[in-house]
């Protein structure tokens, strides 16, 4: 089954699209909850010290991935949240995905965008083990290169990165094929794997950035999961513990 690029709509319409699906589950956490917690932050701009990727890197970088890369093909990438209701390039289609090996966790600790220093955040990637349910993401065989690195640009400030793209094998239409993903570097600095489930809600609940406050983040990826129909238990019980604490906070 393949998805149109325009049939899958920005973050904004998000909750009017999540209520006109049949069946639909009710999340817990919403956006008057998003609104409860979120503040006005400045961008403050990198840590100091921070090494930035610069555009020697980036191409770098994309020309290694493409090494692997078929000229003439569509590039494929596989997108587990964010891409997912906000594409890193124009894209001609989404596909439904599996990826076995790796799951969704929020381990990657942020102290910019949407977290600060003074109440750091949580953002999910990639982790070892599990299965991920996500979509596969065509990139134009003839706008592939161009297309990867803004991916790239988007996903990827500082050196080394936290967040680390990698070719990995998803199943797609009953077929293993190769795509590009993004996974924990888990020798990195940022890497907290072992946060409990309330730890990790704590974190999500209360941390925001100059992009705004994490839970709005997970609020985003969760409705989008449901309405292609992908449900996430881990997700679903993390919006739930995060729909609480903001609650008992308030």
């Amino acid at each position: 089954m393949r998805w149109p690029a325009a049939a899958f709509p920005a973050a904004a319409g998000s909750a009017r699209l999540h209520r006109n699906m049949p069946h639909a589950r009710s999340m817990a956490l919403t956006a008057a909850h998003v609104a409860r917690v979120r503040r006005e932050m400045p961008e403050e701009g990198p840590p100091p010290g921070t090494l930035l990727f610069d555009d020697t890197d980036y191409r770098a970088l994309r020309d290694r991935l493409l090494e692997r890369w078929t000229p003439g093909e569509d590039l494929l990438v596989f997108a587990y949240g964010s891409l997912i209701w906000k594409p890193g390039c124009a894209i001609a289609a989404q596909e439904p995905a599996t990826l076995v090996g790796w799951h969704r966790k929020f381990c990657f600790r942020i102290v910019r965008y949407r977290g600060c220093e003074q109440r750091p955040g949580l953002m999910m990637t990639l982790d070892r083990g599990g299965t991920c349910k996500g979509v596969v993401q065509r990139l134009p065989a003839a706008s592939a290169p161009d297309c990867l690195e803004q991916v790239l640009r988007r996903e990827h400030s500082y050196k080394p990165s936290s967040h680390k793209p990698i070719w990995v094998n998803v199943k797609l239409d009953g077929r293993r094929v190769p795509a590009i993903t993004f996974v924990i570097e888990r020798g990195a600095a940022t890497y907290e794997p072992d946060l409990t489930p309330e730890e990790q809600a704590e974190r999500i609940a209360f941390a925001c950035g100059h992009r705004g406050p994490c839970a709005e983040y997970l609020l985003n990826t969760v409705e989008h999961l449901e309405a292609l129909g992908i449900h996430d238990p881990y997700l679903w019980q993390l919006q739930a513990l995060v729909a609480d604490k903001i609650a008992g906070r308030s």
